[in-house]
Parts: structure tokens; C-alpha cells; sequence
């Protein structure tokens, strides 16, 4: 019986074991990154410039830059050249105003930007969550966050898991445990966020702890923390998501990517390769500075494959807009233009049911290989209509009921477009 008791216990620590032995490895291909690079006078200034965020194509960046103390925060764009980063420039738009606004973070699919907006006459506290539908170089629907996210407090950088469903963020609201803590809340049926969950004090302290990241996978949080352990002023830190659904204590991600003064906000790649981040380390151009790193090896993390479907009706090849059901998780919208998004594991199968009038129940199942996704993986769903016009024959034919003596009949064949009066 001992011996049964001990192998029982064993068993059930062995997922926290094993989430320690994760979080070490990763830790330690942090700390055997050669060279942390200053992205260069074309994104770095004399003042702060943090918070980067990297299009999936790795070619694009949007960050924060405050040129003085005396002015406000603006959401910059700078893109990737054969030579480093462009010079970065204000993204414009209803976006930006005479206020502050910055820490951007945009679903996988990079349909929606999550942003922080200060001080406008809409928001609940200093700082409020805001989102913008993002169509081509359009920011449309520009607006806070619906729900329960926002409140009398500072609420600001968010970060959005890949499906879309999760949203983390820092606040300074009543009941943490110290200056800014982290917090999560979950989309609701009707497409609203629910009331705000506090990590717990094993991510929180009586510090400040902000700028969280979520890999695509939804296992590992990224954030900055003054309150736990750490080398300098503010530190990078990582916690992994066990199966009983908490995170794992966090682990200071060391030297070279921290250091004595102060990390905010690092970005990673989708492919678990590359990252950036933003210092105010010595040798800079002043200020806050983002910095860029390769990591030896790709991080631990389930392969996730960026889906982009389209809803096609079979005939006419024009998008429908409807609900697509995933078998499994919660639904997704395909938009007007007949397109959804998925965020799904790599190497397996998602089984897909549309159901809209004028058209009958679709329903297939789907293989998602691992995919790189600097493009996304396609996926054609065809309705087929319950309404088809009737078959024309090729050739109408006319018939006399009687004929004359030495008249020809003749037959022809007319052909005209549909709804058109001319041949």
C-alpha cells in the first residue's frame, strides 16, 4: 500500500514536473542568446519608443513613441528593409488624437487592433482599452472595449489570445495585490468581455507587474515585473499554464535579455525564433530603446496553424456571411466578405458546420498540417443553395403545326444572355 501511495503521488505531481522541466528549457535558451541588437536610429530616438508588435510576414512593426516628456504617446509603423528597420512614423488616423495612446496588440488574423486611449472625453478612467477593425490601411469602428474591461481606474496593454477569446491586461483597480496588476477576462456569447479575474499573487506582487504576452499557443505568459526577483529596475519574466488551469511561478529570463536597468514588453515570433523588446540599457539613443534577439532554438510550445477560411456560395462563387461551427470550441464569424479565422494545433483535424437559410447544412472536416504561417493557411468552405434556376436546352426549336406545299422548314438555334432581349 506504501509503495502504491508513493507511486500515486508521483504521478500526479509528474505535470507540475514536467512544466518546470519546460519552463527551464526555455529559460536557458534565453540566457544562451549571443547578441542583443538596438534597432537603430530609424525606430529609436533621443526619447522612449516600447511596446513592438510584428506582423505575421515579420516585415511590418507598430510600437509606442513618446518624443519628449512633454508630449503624448503616439502609435508608430516602421517596416523591414534590406538594411534593418525604416524610419518609424505616426499610423494616423482615427486612431491618433492630441492625447495619449500606444501598446498596441492585434489578433492573429490582423483584422482588429487592441490599443490603450487616455484622457478623451469616452474613456472611464485615466486610461481605457479601445479596438479598431483594421481594413487594408483603414481603421474603422474605433471604439473602447465592450463589457466589463474598463473601469473609474488605468486599464492598458492588452493582449489577446490567438482565437480571440482572452483578453490580458494590466489594471490599477481595487483589490490587486500592489501598484498594476494582470488580469484576464473571456468574450461572452454576445461578443462582450466579462468581469476581469485577477491572475493571483503568484504572477502579482506588491510591485508592478504589466505588458503581458501570450503565445499563440495560450501555454506561456510573457510580462514585466518589479516585485519578483530580478536584475535591474524591471525585469522580463515567464510563467507556463499547467492543466489544472494555473500558471507556474514565474522565472526571470536572465542575461543578456535582462539587465541591470529596465525591460518592457517583449513581442515573439509566431515561430518561437525571434524577438523584440524595449530597454532603457546604457548604449542607447536615449530613453526607452526597442531591441531585437534570435534564439537559438524555437521555443517550447504546441504548433498552432493560422487558418483563414472563406464561406463561398457553390454557384456563384459570392461570399456568405454566417456562423461557422467548430467542433469543440466556440463558433466563429465569417464577415461579409465570406472570410473566418482559426487558430488551430497543428497536425490534426477541425470539423466545420454552417448552417444559413437558402442553403443546406455544410458540414466537413478539415486536415491543418504545421504550417509557417507568414501567410495564412486557406480553407474553402461551398455552400451549395437550395435554390437552383432550371437547366436551359442548348437549342430551341420551332415546329409548324401545318405546312404549305413547297415551303422549307427551317430551324434555328438563338442565343441571347440571360435576362437580355438581344441576340
Amino acid at each position: 500500500p506504501k509503495e502504491q501511495e508513493y507511486l500515486q503521488r508521483c504521478y500526479e505531481a509528474l505535470p507540475e514536473q514536467m512544466r518546470l522541466v519546460q519552463v527551464a528549457m526555455d529559460v536557458a535558451k534565453f540566457r544562451q542568446v549571443e547578441v542583443v541588437r538596438n534597432l537603430g536610429p530609424g525606430v529609436n530616438t533621443a526619447a522612449d519608443e516600447y511596446f513592438p508588435w510584428v506582423t505575421q510576414d515579420g516585415q511590418t512593426m507598430f510600437y509606442t513613441s513618446r518624443l519628449d516628456e512633454a508630449d503624448d504617446e503616439d502609435i508608430f509603423v516602421a517596416r523591414r528593409t534590406g538594411k534593418g528597420w525604416s524610419e518609424g512614423s505616426p499610423v494616423g488616423g482615427a486612431v491618433q488624437s492630441p492625447l495619449n495612446e500606444g501598446m498596441t496588440s492585434f489578433l492573429r488574423n490582423g483584422r482588429r487592433v487592441y490599443f490603450t486611449a487616455c484622457q478623451r472625453r469616452e474613456v472611464l478612467g485615466p486610461c481605457d482599452l479601445w479596438q479598431a477593425d483594421v481594413q487594408g490601411t483603414r481603421l474603422t469602428d474605433v471604439g473602447p472595449v465592450t463589457g466589463y474591461v474598463n473601469s473609474a481606474d488605468w486599464e492598458s496593454q492588452a493582449a489577446i489570445s490567438c482565437d480571440g477569446g482572452t483578453l490580458y491586461f494590466a489594471s490599477t483597480r481595487p483589490g490587486g495585490y500592489g501598484g498594476s496588476d494582470l488580469y484576464v477576462c473571456h468574450r461572452l456569447p454576445d461578443g462582450r468581455w466579462g468581469k476581469p479575474e485577477n491572475l493571483g499573487p503568484t504572477i502579482n506582487t506588491e510591485g508592478d507587474e504589466e505588458a503581458p504576452y501570450l503565445t499563440p499557443d495560450g501555454k506561456v505568459l510573457y510580462f514585466s515585473s518589479d516585485g519578483h526577483p530580478g536584475l535591474g529596475e524591471q525585469d522580463l519574466f515567464m510563467s507556463r499554464l499547467g492543466e489544472d488551469g494555473t500558471w507556474s511561478k514565474p522565472v526571470n529570463l536572465g542575461e543578456p535579455v535582462n539587465s541591470g536597468a529596465r525591460e518592457l514588453g517583449i513581442f515573439i515570433s509566431a515561430d518561437g525564433l525571434e524577438a523584440f523588446f524595449a530597454s532603457d540599457r546604457a548604449g542607447g539613443y536615449g530613453g526607452m530603446d526597442i531591441y531585437h534577439f534570435v534564439l537559438p532554438q524555437a521555443l517550447l510550445a504546441e504548433p498552432i496553424t493560422f487558418v483563414e477560411g472563406q464561406v463561398l456560395d457553390s454557384v456563384l462563387k459570392v461570399p456568405v456571411q454566417c456562423m461557422v461551427q467548430v467542433a469543440g470550441r466556440p463558433p466563429v464569424e465569417a464577415g461579409p466578405d465570406g472570410r473566418f479565422f482559426l487558430c488551430a494545433p497543428a497536425d490534426s483535424y477541425v470539423h466545420l458546420t454552417v448552417e444559413v437559410d437558402d442553403y443546406y447544412r455544410y458540414q466537413r472536416s478539415f486536415y491543418i498540417p504545421e504550417w509557417d504561417n507568414a501567410r495564412f493557411f486557406p480553407l474553402e468552405l461551398l455552400l451549395e443553395p437550395t435554390f437552383r434556376l432550371p437547366k436551359v436546352a442548348p437549342t430551341v426549336q420551332v415546329a409548324f403545326a401545318e405546312r404549305s406545299e413547297g415551303v422549307k422548314e427551317t430551324r434555328h438555334t438563338l442565343l441571347f444572355g440571360f435576362d437580355q432581349a438581344t441576340l
